[in-house]
C-alpha cells in the first residue's frame, strides 16, 4: 500500500550474513548436524585463515595486508624467528609454504585458549574474530533477540528454528 510516508528499516551485518548463510545455519535445526568446513591447509594466505585453540574454539585471523601484519603475527605466536625465515618472509613465500606454516600455527594455537590468544592478538594489533558454529549462531542470544532466528511449527519436524529476515520494518 502506498501512503507517501516513509518508515524506519532496521538491519545489521549479522542479520544479513545469517540470511545469506541460511542453508548452513538451518542444517543443525533440521538435519541435526552441521556441514563440514573447507580445507584450511589450502589457504594461499595463512594469516587469513581459521584456527582452533586449546579449548577447541575456533577463530579467524583476517589480514588482507599480510606483509604489513606478518611481524605482529610472529610476535603474537612468540616465534620472532619466523619473521625473516625465507620460507615465510613474504606473502609469496608463505603461499608457497602454506601447509608447513599452517601446521606450525596450528601447533602453536593449540597451546592456549581462544580468550588467551585474543588478549595477545589485541596487544599486537591483529585483526581477528571468534567463529561460532551454526548451532552456536542459531542459539546466540543476539540472534534470538533480533529475530534473526525464529521459531516455527513445521508440519513434519514439529517446532523448530529457522533463519528469520535480516530487516525489521517500523510499520
Amino acid at each position: 500500500e502506498k501512503t507517501g510516508k516513509g518508515q524506519l528499516i532496521d538491519t545489521s551485518l549479522m542479520g544479513s550474513l545469517m540470511c545469506m548463510e541460511s542453508l548452513v545455519l538451518s542444517a543443525p535445526a533440521i538435519l541435526g548436524q552441521e556441514f563440514s568446513r573447507e580445507i584450511r591447509a589450502q589457504a594461499g594466505n595463512p594469516i587469513y585463515n581459521h584456527y582452533k585453540a586449546k579449548d577447541d574454539k575456533w577463530f579467524i585471523l583476517a589480514h588482507l595486508q599480510p606483509d604489513r601484519y606478518w611481524p605482529n603475527v610472529c610476535r603474537a605466536l612468540g616465534m620472532p624467528e619466523l619473521e625473516n625465515d625465507p620460507r615465510f618472509n613474504s606473502i609469496e613465500a608463505r603461499g608457497e609454504n602454506a601447509r608447513e606454516l599452517i601446521a606450525i600455527m596450528d601447533e602453536k594455537f593449540a597451546t592456549k585458549t581462544r580468550d588467551e590468544w585474543f588478549g595477545i592478538f589485541k596487544k599486537e594489533g591483529l585483526i581477528y574474530t571468534p567463529i561460532q558454529t551454526p548451532t552456536e549462531v542459531i542459539n546466540d542470544p543476539q540472534s534470538l533477540a533480533n529475530n534473526y532466528v525464529v521459531w516455527f511449527d513445521h508440519p513434519v519436524l514439529g517446532r523448530t528454528k529457522m533463519v528469520g529476515f535480516p530487516w525489521d520494518f517500523s510499520k
